[in-house]
């Protein structure tokens, strides 16, 4: 099992000659995301070694709104579940096999854009995705 956390907490200090930091709508956090955490764990199935190593995993991961620099765009905040059963060493074979899926639960969410005048862009991020890998180990006893 594993965590982690973030916090940024961003402001800046200094301006260069010409820049009025008075024109500055987002100047503190702007398109930085102050908070995120997730949580991961990985259970390994008790299997014969001679079948070799199956482990299944599941990632959930928050992060908070965030602004765009003209302070138009605001991201909501949004988590995400990612799952894996992965396989290695097939029957004691150089190959492995993972399943996977990204944004199990097919969250719609924004993962970007911009606003000006009016008019705002937004760009979305990856919906539910699952697929297969497949890696075969050449040479060196497929180590």
């Amino acid at each position: 099992m594993g965590a982690n956390f973030s916090h940024l907490s961003f402001k800046y200090l200094e301006f260069g000659a010409g820049v009025d930091p008075n024109g500055l709508i987002a100047g503190e956090t702007a398109n930085r995301i102050p908070w995120e955490y997730g949580v991961n764990a990985k259970y390994i199935l008790p299997i014969p070694d001679s079948l070799g190593d199956v482990a299944v995993t599941a990632n959930w991961h928050w992060q908070d709104h965030f602004g765009d620099f003209l302070g138009t765009s605001q991201i909501p905040a949004y988590g995400l579940l990612n799952l894996s059963l992965d396989w290695k060493e097939v029957a004691g074979k150089p190959i492995d096999v993972q399943l996977f899926c990204s944004n199990a639960l097919n969250k719609t969410y924004e993962s970007g854009g911009i606003g000006f005048i009016g008019i705002s862009e937004v760009t979305y991020g990856d919906p539910r995705l699952y697929g297969i890998r497949l890696a075969y180990r050449f040479g060196g006893q497929g180590k």
